[in-house]
């Protein structure tokens, strides 16, 4: 699960612009950069999901403290470029 929330965010971050052009058309009354906006929070929410979860699992008991280090410096690594970059592509694309 905290693979697929991780891989979900960064795909979403990373193609939010693509995501948000291909959604256009089917929606047209939201503009382009609303939809990317809202790729980009969906994008930061599972991230923060992962994050979520990871703690949960680890008080739950399910991971040990070692697996929940990595898996919370794995998230942090990523989310935090994924996120810086599409920030980035966001602030760009609103001008």
């Amino acid at each position: 699960m905290i693979s697929i929330l991780l891989i979900l965010a960064t795909i979403s971050g990373i193609y939010a612009q693509d995501i948000a052009d291909h959604l256009y058309p089917y929606i047209p009354n939201i503009s382009p950069f609303d939809w990317l906006f809202a790729v980009t929070v969906l994008s930061w929410g599972l991230y923060a999901g992962a994050f979520v979860w990871i703690s949960f699992l680890t008080w739950r008991g399910k991971l040990n403290n070692s697996q929940s280090g990595v898996y919370i410096a794995i998230t942090i690594i990523i989310g935090g470029f994924v996120s810086y970059w599409s920030l980035f592509v966001l602030a760009m694309s609103g001008g």
